[in-house]
C-alpha cells in the first residue's frame, strides 16, 4: 500500500526488530481502515496526533526508546 512500509529485521536467532512507516500524505486512509491489517490502528485518530505524540503514546504503552 502507498504510504505505509513495514521492515523486518532478524537482530539474531532470539531477537527480531519491526520498523513501520505510515505517510499520511501517500496514503489513502479510508482505503486503509478497510483492510484486515489496520482495522484496529485507529487510523483517523493517528492523523490527529504529532509524530512526539504518537511516541508518547508508544513509550506508555511499553515500547522501549532507542537514541
Amino acid at each position: 500500500m502507498p504510504g505505509f512500509t513495514a521492515d523486518l529485521t532478524l537482530e539474531n536467532e532470539n531477537e527480531y526488530k519491526v520498523t513501520i512507516t505510515y505517510d499520511f500524505e501517500a496514503m489513502d486512509v479510508k482505503k486503509a481502515e478497510g483492510m484486515t491489517y489496520f482495522k484496529n490502528n485507529h487510523l483517523p485518530e493517528l492523523l490527529k496526533l504529532t509524530p512526539s505524540q504518537f511516541a508518547d503514546n508508544l513509550i506508555n504503552a511499553g515500547a522501549s526508546e532507542q537514541k
